[in-house]
Parts: structure tokens; sequence; C-alpha cells
């Protein structure tokens, strides 16, 4: 796991496994990062357990977070041109996926079931 600073997967049920997000304030500290505001349950497909590792290389953690020119969202960072219309095909506005832990990780869902850890090739496993 990235840095020790994201706990591991837990299993919920055959084949849904859950992630438990967040920082230890004291870990974050060391790091010289501000912890993110809450801990966050996240649910993944098998095969994608190192969703906390590649959310902590995007964002450190940050649900909030955007990219400095704008281009990349959220705690998977992703990338509103490319991916926005997927978004509003289940009925969201961009902002409202971006306020939302679990609507930006069934985003990713999606995207990793159609191209696997390559959008995030800088923080794949």
């Amino acid at each position: 796991m990235g840095e020790g600073a994201l706990m591991a997967p837990l299993p919920v049920r055959a084949g849904v496994t859950a992630v438990l997000l967040g920082l230890l304030g004291h870990c974050a500290a060391a790091a010289g990062a501000e912890p993110p505001p809450e801990v966050v349950v996240i649910v993944v497909p098998p095969g994608m357990e190192a969703a906390q590792d590649v959310i902590w290389c995007e964002s450190r953690g940050r649900w909030d977070v955007v990219s400095e020119d704008g281009e990349y969202w959220g705690a998977w960072q992703l990338h509103r041109a490319s991916h926005e219309a997927k978004a509003l095909r289940r009925g969201w506005t961009w902002e409202e996926m971006h306020a939302d832990p679990a609507k930006q990780t069934a985003l990713a869902v999606e995207i990793w079931t159609a191209s696997g850890w390559a959008p995030w090739s800088g923080c794949a496993p």
C-alpha cells in the first residue's frame, strides 16, 4: 500500500471489495500534507483492489481536488474532457459527480472496466 497512508481492502461479499480510504493525522503531518476532511469507504469490483494506492498517488485521498489547469478532478483525477459525457449519461453534471465520492468512484469503475489502469498510468499498479 502507498506510503502506509491508506488501509487494506475489506471483503464485503463475494466478488465485491470495499476500500477504506483515509489518512492518519500523524502520517499526514509527517508527510507535510493536510489530512482529508473525512474517511470514505468505496466499493470496487474484483481486480481493482489497488484503488487506494491509485487514489493516494493521484490526489493524496482528496475528493475535492482539481488540478491547477482545471482539467483533472477529484480523488481519481478524472479528465473532464475525456469523461464528462460518461457522467452526463448517468444523469449527473460534472460538478455533481465531483462532489460525491461514490459517483466519482462509479465513474472510475466504468473507466477502469473499459481501459484497466491505463488512464492512471502514472499511478497504476
